[in-house]
């Protein structure tokens, strides 16, 4: 009887302990991998210094022709994480959003964050926005960021002094608004979402689409209710120098993505960010005509982008607040010209 009891618990306690091998994490972490060999290491050791266990980590290797993911996979082998982490690898570089979509894809965690491998977390940043998820049933949980320097400065902001929830249109529209106008971050690395909302509101990433900026405002509309957390919980590295925010490819995905705004938000959203969308079209536009690498056979098409707001322009409803970018704002609407090109071509020359 005592051997038929032992046995008993035996096949009750491996299927138990299979059981919780099996059981889904409550968070995925993914991370896209390029380039980051120096700051990889430090990326790497902050997540696996979390108070909060229950998280799988999805690296997703972009093919930056470096030893980042080596580094990272040393540091996670040497570690408690080293059976909760996978290294997915593209075939070849796909860029950023395709990189989290298929991190997103292999992930099961009921929870989402992505976090860019330059940057890194505060130890307790997952239980904070995790336990905010769960204590105030919101769908989405932001936090405020360290923002670090060239000089190796660091800024703590956080954009509210009390944990705020906002569960209305009236207030997502607020916050949509004060992302488009670049008051508060739309990147991702601050806001954990449960994985429902992604579904819910179709919310996936486009390769051709700046991430943050098409991904962030709809995880805003489509959320029930969202909290403001005010603390600091992660770290904005704004010294790398593999950034790629300035170049060409970079603003024409900032294009794209704002035209692709304009067919997903609702219409409370955009009458309440009109001013903001008018402003993020002008100056993208502007940084296109202006960039040494536009030259003057793709002019014209530069200026044929946002039609829309042309008309707007030319009757004096100018976002720019510097003279002489007013001045060029109202040439752009008017399309390629001799006049545009030579004015251009001042404003290159006082710039640079």
């Amino acid at each position: 009887v005592n051997l038929s009891l032992r046995m008993a618990l035996t096949v009750i306690l491996f299927f138990l302990s299979l059981s919780m091998a099996m059981k889904a994490p409550e968070i995925s972490v993914i991370i896209p991998v390029y380039r980051v060999s120096a700051l990889i290491a430090r990326s790497i050791k902050s997540i696996i210094s979390q108070t909060f266990k229950e998280f799988e980590l999805i690296l997703v290797d972009d093919c930056g022709g470096d030893d980042s993911i080596e580094i990272a996979e040393i540091i996670l082998n040497e570690s408690w994480l080293k059976d909760g982490y996978k290294v997915l690898r593209n075939k070849e570089n796909k860029g950023v959003a395709a990189s989290r979509g298929v991190g997103m894809e292999a992930s099961s965690g009921s929870c989402i964050i992505h976090l860019d491998s330059d940057d890194y977390f505060e130890p307790n940043l997952l239980e904070t926005l995790f336990n905010a998820l769960k204590d105030t049933g919101s769908d989405l949980a932001v936090c405020g960021y360290f923002a670090e320097q060239q000089k190796r400065t660091v800024e703590q902001v956080s954009d509210i002094t009390n944990n705020w929830i906002i569960e209305n249109e009236e207030e997502k529209a607020g916050y949509i608004k004060e992302m488009l106008a670049n008051r508060v971050p739309s990147a991702l690395w601050n806001k954990m979402a449960k994985r429902e909302i992604y579904k819910k509101g179709e919310v996936v990433f486009h390769p051709n689409l700046r991430d943050d900026l098409s991904v962030s405002p709809l995880l805003v509309v489509w959320s029930e209710k969202m909290v403001l957390v005010n603390k600091p919980l992660i770290h904005y590295v704004m010294y790398n120098s593999t950034s790629v925010s300035s170049t060409v490819g970079h603003l024409n995905l900032i294009a794209s993505t704002l035209n692709y705004l304009e067919t997903r938000l609702p219409e409370f959203v955009k009458q309440k960010c009109n001013k903001e969308i008018l402003s993020y079209k002008v100056k993208t536009r502007r940084k296109l005509v202006l960039h040494k690498n536009t030259d003057n056979q793709k002019l014209k098409e530069v200026t044929a982008l946002f039609p829309e707001i042309n008309r707007e322009l030319l009757s004096g409803m100018n976002p720019e607040t510097k003279i002489h970018y007013r001045f060029l704002s109202r040439l752009i609407a008017g399309g390629d010209s001799c006049l545009l090109r030579a004015v251009r071509w001042v404003l290159r020359g006082v710039i640079s």
